[in-house]
């Protein structure tokens, strides 16, 4: 649990980061209400990141959560403050970033009753075309 929940999301990075083992080599940020992404993106997400330093899903030319960051990065995500989240650092750094152009509906991201109706939908939607 997140003590510092009221602050915003930089709070839920921070105890993230925070819990990471020292040797660790990158993190992988996910939103907990993210239903439909893949373990093929986080795959994605954290080779690109090896590679580049930091990596994040997009849609169009929009930044999208997950990202992913290798550990030299561990110092802007402990820094973030607020309800800001790591797109901050990945637009600090966008020379050392990479985007991944990804599905929409992977990213849907369950806020409200509607979007929770929409991935019911999509659930329902994908076992049926599974079982054919």
């Amino acid at each position: 649990m997140c003590d510092g929940w009221r602050e915003g999301m930089s709070s839920s990075i921070r105890e993230g980061v925070r819990a990471l083992p020292r040797e660790s080599e990158g993190v992988v940020i996910c939103l907990g209400d993210m239903p439909f992404v893949t373990p093929r993106t986080i795959d994605l997400l954290a080779s690109a990141a090896r590679e580049r330093g930091i990596a994040y899903c997009k849609v169009g030319g929009e930044i999208r959560s997950p990202s992913a960051f290798r550990s030299e990065f561990y110092a802007d995500l402990m820094a973030l403050r607020g309800d800001a989240g790591a797109k901050e650092v990945i637009r600090r750094n966008m020379d050392r970033a990479v985007g991944l152009e990804v599905d929409p509906v992977e990213l849907l991201d369950v806020d409200t009753e509607e979007d929770l109706e929409l991935a019911r939908m999509i659930a329902f939607e994908r076992a049926v075309n599974r079982r054919k």
